[in-house]
This record gives C-alpha cells, sequence and structure tokens, in this order.
C-alpha cells in the first residue's frame, strides 16, 4: 500500500487534464494500428498548424517551423516528407493566421500542397478556446516513367500523371500555459485523381480521403528545473486502422527536452531536443520499427523552431507544446 505523508493539492485545472489523459490513454491503449494513411511526424507537438488549423497564432508571436523526415531509411522509394510553416497572431490575439507548405513522395508518387489558415481565439476564465478553418491546393503527381520496366507492360500509363486536388479543413483547439486538446478534419473533401488509362483500358485511380485528429497533452511542472509533459495524438480514417501516438518528454533546465513514445502497432521513439538560444531549438527523433518491415536503418526526423520573442509584451516564458 502507498502512503502519502503529505496531502496533495491540485487545481481543478491540473485535475481535469490529468483526468482527461489518462482516460484517452486507457481508451486508446485498446485501439491498434496497422498503417500510416498520411504523413505523420513523431514530433507533432512542436507545430499542429499542419493538422489543425485553430492552431495558427497560438505561438504569441511570430514563429516558423522546418521538418524533415526520412521513413524506413535505406529502402528505395522510402517516404519521404519535409514541411515549412510560418504563423502569428493578429490584433490582440484574437485572431491568428498560418501558412504551411508540404511535400511528400513515396516510391513513383509526389505530393506538393500548399495551405492557408485563420483561427478565431476566444479568452474563456482559463486558457483560450480557438475556431480555425484552411484553405489547401495541392498537386498529386504518379511518375510512371520511373519504372523503367525491362518488359513490357501494357498495365502502365502512357506517360507521367499530375492532378490537383484544392480542399479546406476544420479544427477546435483549446489551451492554457500548461494544457492543449484539439480537434481537427484537416482536409474535409473527399477526391477521386483519375490518372492515365492504360493500353487495356485500365483506369489508375488515386484516392484522398477524409482524417480526423485528435491531440492533447500537458506539461507538469515539477520544478523550476524540471518539466514533465506527456502528449498523445490519434488520428482515424474512414475504412482505414486507427493510429495512436503516446510520449512523454522532460524539459531539464529550460533548455534540452527527451522524451519517449511509442505508436501503437507500429514503432517506438526516441526524441531529444535543444534550445540553442530563447529563439532558436532544434530536435530529432529515431523510430524503431516493430512491423515486419525490416532491414532499413529506421526513421529519422529533423526539427527547427523559431520564435520571436517579445519580451515588452510580456512574452518571456518557455513553450511547452
Amino acid at each position: 500500500m502507498i502512503r502519502f505523508t503529505q496531502p496533495i493539492h491540485l487545481s481543478s485545472e491540473r485535475n481535469f487534464a490529468i483526468l482527461f489523459l489518462l482516460a484517452l490513454f486507457l481508451l486508446l491503449s485498446v485501439l491498434t494500428s496497422k498503417g500510416q494513411q498520411q504523413p505523420g511526424y513523431t514530433q507533432y507537438m512542436w507545430d499542429q498548424l499542419v493538422i489543425n488549423p485553430a492552431y495558427a497564432g497560438t505561438s504569441e508571436s511570430w514563429s516558423a517551423r522546418l521538418f524533415y523526415r526520412n521513413q524506413w531509411a535505406g529502402f528505395e522509394g522510402s517516404p519521404e516528407n519535409q514541411h515549412l510553416s510560418i504563423q502569428t497572431p493578429l490584433q490582440n490575439d484574437k485572431f491568428g493566421v498560418g501558412f504551411h507548405l508540404n511535400h511528400d513522395k513515396l516510391g513513383i508518387s509526389e505530393y506538393l500542397g500548399a495551405t492557408l489558415s485563420f483561427a478565431y481565439r476566444m479568452k474563456l476564465k482559463k486558457g483560450k478556446l480557438g475556431f480555425g478553418l484552411n484553405a489547401d491546393y495541392g498537386v498529386q503527381q504518379m511518375n510512371w516513367s520511373a519504372l523503367n520496366p525491362k518488359d513490357e507492360d501494357f498495365e502502365l500509363p502512357y506517360a507521367d500523371g499530375r492532378e490537383s486536388a484544392p480542399n479546406f479543413g476544420f479544427g477546435v483547439y483549446y489551451h492554457t500555459k500548461q494544457l492543449y486538446v484539439g480537434l481537427a478534419a484537416p482536409k474535409l473533401l473527399e477526391t477521386d485523381l483519375n490518372f492515365n488509362e492504360t493500353e487495356s483500358g485500365v483506369n489508375t485511380d488515386y484516392s484522398l480521403r477524409r482524417h480526423y485528429y485528435l491531440t492533447a497533452g500537458y506539461a507538469i511542472e515539477i520544478n523550476k528545473n524540471l518539466v514533465i509533459k506527456p502528449s498523445m495524438m490519434t488520428r482515424y480514417a474512414y475504412h482505414s486502422p486507427v493510429q495512436v501516438d503516446v510520449n512523454v518528454s522532460a524539459l531539464i533546465n529550460q533548455v534540452v527536452w527527451i522524451g519517449a513514445g511509442y505508436r501503437f502497432g507500429d514503432s517506438a521513439d526516441l526524441m531529444v531536443q535543444y534550445n540553442i538560444t530563447s529563439s532558436l531549438k532544434v530536435g530529432y527523433a529515431y523510430d524503431f520499427t516493430l512491423t515486419k518491415i525490416q532491414n532499413h536503418l529506421g526513421s529519422h526526423e529533423l526539427f527547427i523552431g523559431w520564435d520571436m520573442q517579445r519580451k515588452k509584451d510580456g512574452y518571456n516564458h518557455p513553450r511547452y507544446f
């Protein structure tokens, strides 16, 4: 039996956060994941603009993020993803705007997209609740010519194919200095892209499916030199397995983040981030694959973040998300 020598006092916000996260972890731990429907980042908590437009402007100042991910390194045609985002609050923090570019490549498939996000935030008794919309325009390309078959294959299209796919999304995001909860569908339209027709009359289609994201995290301030932060992200698409990421990280001396995570049915992850200055930070994550896909060099992810510091406006505290 565990006995506490001193009573534990928790604020109502902390009680809510802990119970919310525990409930989510217990619920989601029974779900399995068998595949990745669209690119996801292990260090997602440092830039949720790519999945939730309501995140725009939460940085309290101009903010920029650059990500690069190489999944299953060493495999020819393995997934590679990059994204660049910029965001800032507007008009006394009531509004926020963000813009990001995505580039994803998997084998002969390549996608390039640009997204503009706009958010409105209202102040609550504790924290802020934001609602966001985004407009997205992407181009999906199939590079059939890169296959170079040795034997004539009449099932291959005549030439490379390219299709555009405009879209829009919606999100909700609640946050305080220590807590965040988000729910979003960054691409609401489901589109069937028809590429080239083969000599035998077979059409090569590519379907874009709607995805839903649920994120949550809470920073527990142990003391001025140690902060523990559990967080989670759940992704779901119709007719696809649910994918769940859970992780915990620690901020040491307000300089170094060290963390570990688990993507159910897929991988175990290690993360580290170093705050070079109060504005500039770099991060790295390595994923150990737990599936049958082996004989590669793991998955590597690099992150660079920049935040404008505005001490005169009262923004002089470490960011936990």
